[in-house]
């Protein structure tokens, strides 16, 4: 991976949601003539290039395949100073497909994925999709019951988790636990506070109630022996150790196959698993790349969760669907957002209607 310097960058918001997306495509098929003007060929453009996505029966791994084929050494992901290119993303992916194809996972498991934003969360969801195993990713803000609930709910036989969640930091916060598995009400939560210095684990905390048969594997940036004391296996020195090559597949993953599981916020209750197939993820992605007019020049900033449709698919999708570069912040941040994108040269932005709100208080200047 290589350095990067910033230079200035003008940038062009994409706000867009897949909401607005589906709403678009059932507005132009029942009344083309209401299409603003260009907006029926881009969506027309787009149409073509998922019909022939689907034709081929490709999955996302595919597409992908033939933009590293396309640019190998052009930069697919920037993360605070280093830059992840094309091949490099494609190489660590076979690897992950290796490690998890030598210990027996197959088409139709389920690995749950619970990370904090970075390059190697695209990359180890992108290599189990190889396999076809699918993703559920988990919001690893979550604690105690809506974590093991959504761990759960997907029948996952293994876990992936960053060592920042292993056994944690000291902290001080107070969080809502779900208590009960129905409604969230009043009478079914319990404010939980813990004092100065008291140890954020939320792997570690559940440990004890997840499946017997359930694998942990733990990922750090770092390639230390060390572990958790959750009988966990080291999946960074696994990766190390891994060829590069393509994974053998015995059972061929298709266009209509499931890819992953994202789940709802858990505003109104527990959080609720989204199917998310290789189609709708292309559909969804391309979307924002017609629609927006992007170009294979543009660099994309997604300071937005990977694990929610917002930055991991129209966001981070860009990459691996387009490719395009992207740029992906560890958190979202207002007062370092204009700064990253002017020091990034990015071109366009992924932002939600909250994040919109909070840029406008912290730089009332640039929102205007």
């Amino acid at each position: 991976m290589r350095q990067r310097d910033g230079l200035k960058a003008c940038v062009f918001d994409v706000s867009s949601t897949s909401d607005t997306l589906w709403h678009c495509h059932a507005r132009f098929v029942r009344c083309p003539e209401a299409a603003p003007r260009g907006a029926l060929s881009r969506y027309a453009a787009l149409l073509w290039q998922v019909r022939s996505h689907e034709k081929k029966d490709l999955t996302i791994a595919d597409i992908f395949r033939q933009r590293v084929a396309r640019h190998p050494n052009k930069v697919c992901f920037v993360f605070e100073d280093t830059e992840w290119t094309f091949a490099q993303v494609e190489d660590y992916s076979n690897k992950v497909a290796n490690v998890f194809r030598g210990h027996g996972y197959r088409k139709g498991d389920v690995v749950a994925l619970m990370m904090e934003n970075r390059p190697e969360f695209v990359c180890l969801w992108l290599g189990l999709s190889k396999l076809g195993i699918v993703v559920s990713l988990i919001n690893y803000n979550l604690r105690l019951h809506p974590l093991l609930h959504s761990v759960s709910i997907a029948h996952a036989t293994a876990l992936i988790f960053g060592a920042e969640l292993a056994e944690g930091t000291a902290t001080t916060y107070c969080r809502l636990v779900i208590l009960a598995s129905g409604s969230a009400g009043p009478s079914a939560c319990m404010l939980v506070a813990k004092a100065e210095g008291a140890q954020d684990a939320p792997v570690k905390e559940v440990s004890g109630s997840l499946p017997t048969n359930m694998s942990l594997y733990r990922w750090s940036s770092s390639p230390s022996n060390e572990t958790s004391s959750l009988e966990e296996k080291n999946l960074t020195s696994l990766l190390e150790e891994a060829p590069t090559t393509p994974p053998t597949v015995e059972e061929k993953v298709g266009y209509h196959d499931r890819l992953m599981y994202i789940y709802t916020s858990g505003t109104t209750g527990l959080p609720k698993a989204a199917v998310i197939t290789h189609a709708r993820c292309c559909f969804m992605a391309l979307g924002i790349t017609h629609m927006q007019s992007l170009r294979h020049s543009d660099v994309v900033y997604v300071p937005l969760p990977l694990y929610h449709s917002a930055g991991g698919i129209l966001g981070s999708g860009q990459a691996f669907i387009s490719g395009i570069t992207v740029v992906i912040r560890r958190k979202f941040s207002a007062s370092n957002y204009f700064s990253d994108c002017v020091r990034y040269q990015c071109t366009v932005r992924r932002s939600g209607n909250p994040h919109c709100a909070r840029l406008e208080a912290a730089h009332p200047s640039h929102v205007a």
